[in-house]
């Protein structure tokens, strides 16, 4: 039967809301971030999971709390979201215009290119796989939420969809919403035909 994995992408914060690249940096939830929250509370009442793992980021544990207050959430530092080194806390524009042939290094290869003192999508993509394979192991039925980021999500419904891995800006889930996968054998699935967002 294989395992339900609900995929949550934590609430909004100032830097989220502001335009401006988050990664490794640890904001609290806006206020907006906490409604979100709230929001996704009273949208899956009716659809208990068993267990939550969550980035150890300060926003991903805020929302979980949230969420689901009655769970005792384990943190898993492989759900965190990509480390944008130099760019943290930067927009795109000023990025573009510190770090031209960065930007435009990464955009064209937004996998094999790493972020100048961070990341690249392939790194974030193998700790991803490796928080899968321990969620796999440990509850191989059930239903698990976990409440990440919009990087680690996009690279797995590109997965779940057999979609190129490097497109994974163009399946960023909303911040405040969630998707369900299903994890089997190791790989991920989409749950459903449509594998719609879970909106609100």
């Amino acid at each position: 039967m294989g395992l339900r994995l609900l995929l949550v992408r934590h609430g909004a914060t100032a830097l989220s809301d502001a335009g401006r690249f988050c990664g490794a940096s640890d904001p609290p939830l806006s206020a907006e971030g906490r409604r979100q929250a709230d929001r996704l509370r009273r949208k899956l009442a009716s659809d208990p999971v068993d267990s939550v793992v969550v980035s150890p980021l300060r926003r991903s544990r805020e929302t979980a709390a949230r969420a689901w207050p009655r769970l005792a959430p384990r943190a898993d530092p492989d759900w965190a979201e990509m480390r944008f080194g130099d760019w943290e806390g930067l927009t795109a524009d000023e990025i573009q215009a510190r770090w031209p042939r960065e930007w435009a290094a990464w955009m064209a290869d937004p996998l094999g290119a790493r972020v100048p003192s961070g990341e690249s999508g392939a790194e974030v993509l193998a700790r991803v796989r490796a928080g899968l394979a321990r969620l796999a192991a440990g509850s191989p039925a059930g239903a698990v939420a976990v409440v990440t980021h919009g990087g680690p999500i996009g690279l797995l419904l590109c997965q779940a969809e057999g979609r190129d891995p490097s497109a994974f800006g163009a399946r960023l889930v909303p911040p405040g919403e969630a998707v369900a996968l299903a994890l089997e054998g190791g790989e991920v699935s989409v749950a459903s035909p449509a594998a719609a967002t879970l909106r609100r």
